[in-house]
């Protein structure tokens, strides 16, 4: 009896040994994954600060080619005009990123989620759903305004 109870445990210890080895792989599959996605954003936001940086090169050779061309009141109207327009395209990258997150948050809602909760959730993403074409139009008009 005591040799069939070691083997009853023998076999249990191996599993358990096995279930941890499978385990780790699935970590360190995990980690990998994870470490190849972070070095991709990584890659990612290096290539965005590039295009930043040759943006604001680009745009100041603009306004030094519109200065030269321009009569001083031009000028400060294009200048208040490009500030409008950062300021409109940063609300709507704003509000964007706002309305994704609101977005995921409600699909990622379980079933354990309060009607409270989802209905939050649900008033901020019309709030923002608002707020975004309000900002679309803006920019709209910023558009006309340019041409």
């Amino acid at each position: 009896r005591s040799s069939d109870l070691q083997d009853q445990q023998q076999p249990e210890e191996e599993s358990e040994e096995e279930l941890d080895h499978n385990l780790s792989e699935k970590k360190q599959e995990l980690i990998d994954s994870i470490s190849k996605k972070l070095q991709v954003l990584r890659d990612a936001r290096e290539t965005l600060l590039e295009d930043i940086q040759a943006n604001s090169s680009l745009g100041d050779e603009v306004e030094v080619s519109v200065k030269d061309v321009c009569k001083p009141n031009e000028f400060d109207k294009f200048r208040m005009f490009i500030g409008d327009l950062d300021k409109v395209v940063n609300l709507l990258l704003s509000l964007s990123g706002r309305l994704a997150r609101v977005e995921n948050a409600l699909n990622n809602l379980d079933g354990n989620a309060s009607l409270e909760e989802r209905r939050t959730l649900v008033e901020k993403q019309k709030l923002l759903t608002r707020q975004h074409e309000d900002a679309k139009e803006l920019k709209e008009n910023l558009d006309q305004i340019g041409r």
